[in-house]
């Protein structure tokens, strides 16, 4: 094939590569390669390699890598000290070995970048080991043999570091959708379609200890197994430290199927954390047809709100309220019309591969849903969606009230009531969390019971028997709000 080593760079277009060893290697190099065909290479189409004091960041635009005997479409790799740093625009993967990856990742200096490309087949569509960061934008990953996307290796080396998956098509994978192992704080899971994978859309390692943000994604039409349950599954460790941990919100997770009596929709396993906000479960169903939107442990630590299930509950723990109130709460105060088949779908949209049971779309008018956005290839009609963008309420401190504002209480118990609201003075709901202070804590004051009550509203417990006659305090109530910032509210009370 052709080899690029020691700074070279220059461009290559408009070439036919077939049956080399590796169709093109690059090591401390940093080509533009664009309209290239690589097809039945025996081991690599390409290799970008970087080792220590070394930069590889090439770009490579529509390039076709079609067939390799003994090794990936796509390999990049660094050792300590390098980087490897190239970025993919439209590009297609195909006719892998099934033994290999499609796209192979490997190196904590490896970040590459891939923008509107086509992955399909493989044991893995794109496998991270370990990596230092990296994307994928608006592509199609489809049909490999186990995941989708599968980010880490699960060993003490195998982080894959800070990834941004976004606005892909992640279809009918023999495992997993997206598998995340071990992700730094700051990933991003948004705005994909998932759907058609035969052991769920999106697993959640226990090793997953930072908060991975999951948003705006329709997972559809995925399926699991009895001992593997869940379109969504947050897998729990030994403890808190050692489990899932996820931040939830604005998606739809609708249609998909377990094939025994394992939970279909979100399965949050014990210990695991998981904040829950504006998200739309819909008819989940185990294999007898029963639904199973959502199954959250005990243990679990879970907060949430604005939340749509059409079972408004969580299956098979029977909660005490609030919590099955808080997990579950509607839009409107009572069930929505049920769905119609596949309303997320848009209108003659088609599966990526045969069989599809698209139907017509329809959106329902609460919640709302947009049109999902990517690129649709001219001549195409390959699968589209909506996906739920029904915007989560935003905490209003100037409509939030701490009642009563001001009381002479004497020494005793005193009672506050906190209702957070909106900016057109609607109730924020139940599930949300907040912290109470007292001044400078030298009156003898303190703060007692905190109570979620599941409409609204929040009761914190001041307790004065042991104040100071004659003292005040001033308490703070804050709201907190991981996405659109804090919020605090005070009363005074004198003793």
């Amino acid at each position: 094939g052709i080899r690029y080593f020691n700074g070279a760079s220059g461009s290559l277009q408009f070439a036919h590569i077939r049956y080399a060893g590796t169709g093109v290697f690059i090591r401390n190099a940093s080509p533009h390669i664009s309209d290239v065909l690589i097809s039945n290479s025996h081991a690599h189409g390409v290799d970008v390699q970087a080792y220590a004091g070394e930069n590889s960041s090439p770009l490579l635009t529509a390039l076709r890598l079609s067939g390799t005997s003994a090794g990936s479409g796509i390999a990049l790799y660094s050792t300590a000290g390098g980087i490897v740093a190239p970025l993919f625009q439209n590009c297609e993967v195909s006719g892998i070995a099934p033994a290999y990856e499609a796209v192979n990742v490997t190196g904590t200096g490896t970040m590459p970048s891939f923008s509107n490309i086509t992955i399909s087949g493989g044991s893995y569509a794109l496998y991270v080991h370990h990596g230092g960061s990296g994307s994928i934008t608006g592509s199609i990953v489809r049909g490999a043999l186990s995941d989708g996307i599968h980010l880490g290796d699960g060993t003490a080396a195998g982080a894959a570091g800070r990834l941004v998956i976004a606005d892909n098509r992640i279809v009918n994978h023999g495992g997993a959708g997206i598998y995340a192992n071990a992700l730094p704080a700051g990933s991003v899971i948004s705005r994909n379609l998932i759907r058609g994978n035969a052991a769920g859309g999106v697993y959640i390692a226990a090793s997953q200890a930072w908060p991975l943000d999951v948003y705006a994604n329709l997972i559809v039409e995925n399926y699991s197994l009895p001992l593997l349950p869940g379109a969504v599954r947050l897998v729990g460790g030994a403890d808190t430290a050692t489990s899932a941990h996820a931040r939830f919100y604005s998606n739809t997770i609708a249609n998909n199927s377990n094939s025994g009596d394992g939970d279909a929709g979100l399965v949050a396993d014990a210990y695991t954390t998981l904040l829950m906000r504006d998200n739309i479960f819909a008819y989940n169903r185990r294999a007898d047809g029963t639904l199973a939107d959502l199954r959250i442990a005990t243990t679990a630590v879970t907060a949430g709100s604005s939340n749509n299930s059409t079972t408004l509950s969580l299956d098979g723990l029977n909660p005490v309220p609030p919590l099955s109130v808080q997990l579950a709460d509607m839009y409107t105060g009572s069930p929505v019309t049920p769905f119609a088949s596949h309303w997320y779908l848009a209108t003659q949209a088609t599966e990526l591969a045969a069989g599809s049971r698209a139907a017509a779309a329809y959106l329902p008018q609460t919640p709302y849903a947009q049109a999902y956005i990517a690129a649709v290839r001219p001549g195409f009609a390959d699968d589209i969606g909506y996906y739920h963008a029904h915007a989560a309420a935003v905490l209003s401190v100037a409509n939030t009230s701490l009642s009563p504002g001001i009381i002479h209480a004497g020494n005793r118990l005193v009672v506050f009531t906190l209702i957070p609201r909106d900016a057109t003075g609607n109730r924020l709901g139940a599930g949300l969390q907040f912290t109470a202070s007292l001044g400078a804590g030298i009156t003898g004051a303190r703060i007692g019971q905190r109570r979620d009550m599941g409409d609204g509203r929040y009761e914190i417990e001041v307790d004065g028997t042991q104040a100071i006659p004659g003292s005040a305090d001033v308490l703070t109530v804050t709201v907190q709000d991981d996405w659109n910032g804090n919020g605090s509210v005070t009363a005074q009370v004198i003793w």
